[in-house]
């Protein structure tokens, strides 16, 4: 646009310098010089305006404001550089959205987390009470966007394992109302898919509860109510409850009630049920209990056996106060044994108590009865204390184990982006089946610490 303005400029002044030149031709000519230098002058200084408003034109174009985006007048793309990388087109009828998440983890453990390590052939200098393990936790790339309004899509991948994590399409043309269609969280339970508040989600939300399901699912919200329901595929629930991946599928439903909800002020109550065909394949419910770095060894474990079918039923509460949250969800599980009468039952439950220390609360999405990831202000930190208490029954018809945990943590925000997370944790493994798996270590502890960026 510039060197357009720039030819056009040099022709005005060409063509003004000729008309001069022949109006010199005609000037008296006792003053000839001074009527020439005027003419000159004038007409430079009219250029030299017409350009610098041109030049201010086109800065005007370009705007970057305090929340980093970047505007272009003559592009039809607003870009926005917070949180990942968003592309929305002017008329708000298109967008893309590229961010991911990079966190590590480093535990400290002894007792009855290495209990495995004591009964296997592991080399003498990495024996002992007292284990250390590190790891590249999560390396995830989200992928979302909008198209023509109504349609929406999702992408989660794991870049470590290789494997789409999450993948659906939404439509949300009916107002309030959406429809998902795809790999995508199950309709069931309050806590949020990454580790909630603490750096390791409570045994009972990860273990107990369906996470994730190839499906369809149809969500909802009026006023203070939210409700949802779902048919999935079984065998792409959680791998560690050891399905047989059979074609099978699972119906889930969730209804939440919110009749306190102010800034800072929340009463949050839910429930939630779902009726699982497992195809006859093996079941089991596993836990590490608070440590991931102990890979295949579980202190809490229910007996495995053939499953034919099961109902889940899920109970949650939470409570918001200004920078104190209290919440609690609460799991049973009966299962059909595969060609048999014998029912299997199942329970776990967490209460969590949560202190921001300073003026912050927690953030809550009323359209799906769920917690937001928090994020402190622009330019600020923030730190959480919380206190959870977890407790498994998976002893059941003398196999199996009972399992407690109380865990300590600390999260500092460092900004939006960057958190660190430490957590002290300790269990007790009691049951019919503690000794076979944790032998005289009935007790243990970690302290673990994890730095997460979301990109």
């Amino acid at each position: 646009m510039l060197k357009k303005t720039t030819y056009g400029l040099l022709i005005v002044v060409f063509f003004s310098c000729t008309m001069v030149s022949r109006a010199w031709s005609h000037e008296d000519p006792e003053n000839p010089l001074e009527h020439r230098i005027w003419h000159l002058e004038q007409t430079v200084e009219q250029l030299t305006n017409q350009l610098n408003q041109q030049i201010q034109q086109e800065k005007k174009t370009v705007k970057v404001n305090s929340e980093h985006e970047v505007t272009s007048a003559h592009e039809p793309v607003e870009v926005k550089l917070n949180g990942g990388i968003k592309l929305t087109a002017t008329e708000k009828k298109r967008e893309f959205k590229i961010s991911g998440l990079v966190a590590a983890n480093t535990e400290v453990f002894r007792g009855a987390y290495t209990s495995d390590m004591q009964s296997t052939t592991t080399p003498p200098h990495q024996l002992g009470d007292t284990a250390h393990n590190s790891e590249l936790r999560s390396l995830w790339v989200f992928l979302s966007g909008t198209v023509d309004y109504d349609w929406k899509y999702q992408m989660m991948f794991d870049m470590l394992s290789g494997r789409a994590i999450i993948g659906s399409i939404r439509y949300q043309g009916f107002g309030t109302s959406k429809l998902t269609i795809g790999k995508q969280r199950e309709t069931f339970g309050l806590s949020r898919f990454s580790a909630g508040f603490a750096g390791e989600a409570s045994p009972v939300s990860i273990r107990m509860a369906p996470l994730l399901g190839l499906g369809i699912a149809y969500n909802d919200y009026h006023d203070r109510f939210t409700y949802g329901v779902g048919i999935f595929q079984q065998r792409e629930s959680d791998p560690d409850l050891n399905f047989d991946g059979s074609e099978e599928f699972a119906f889930s439903a969730r209804g939440t009630w919110d009749p306190i909800r102010a800034p800072g002020n929340l009463l949050h109550i839910g429930a939630s049920v779902s009726r699982r065909n497992f195809g006859g394949g093996p079941f089991q419910i596993k836990s590490r209990m608070g440590v991931h770095t102990i890979d295949d060894f579980f202190p809490a474990q229910s007996e495995e056996f053939n499953a034919d079918s099961g109902n889940y039923l899920g109970l949650e509460a939470a409570f918001v106060n200004g920078p104190w949250t209290l919440s609690s969800e609460l799991i049973n599980i009966h299962t059909d044994e595969l060609n048999s009468s014998i029912t299997h039952n199942f329970t776990g439950y967490y209460l969590l108590a949560g202190l921001f220390l300073g003026d912050h609360t927690e953030r809550y999405n009323r359209k799906n009865g769920r917690f937001k990831r928090f994020k402190p202000p622009a330019g600020e930190t923030a730190w959480q204390l919380i206190v959870r208490y977890d407790e498994l029954d998976l002893d059941d018809k003398g196999s199996g184990t009972k399992n407690k945990g109380i865990t300590i943590g600390l999260t500092w925000f460092a900004n939006r982006a960057v958190r660190v997370m430490s957590n002290y944790t300790w269990i007790d493994v009691s049951g019919s089946d503690a000794e076979v798996i944790v032998g005289d270590n009935s007790t243990g502890d970690t302290a673990s610490m994890r730095i997460q960026y979301f990109f």
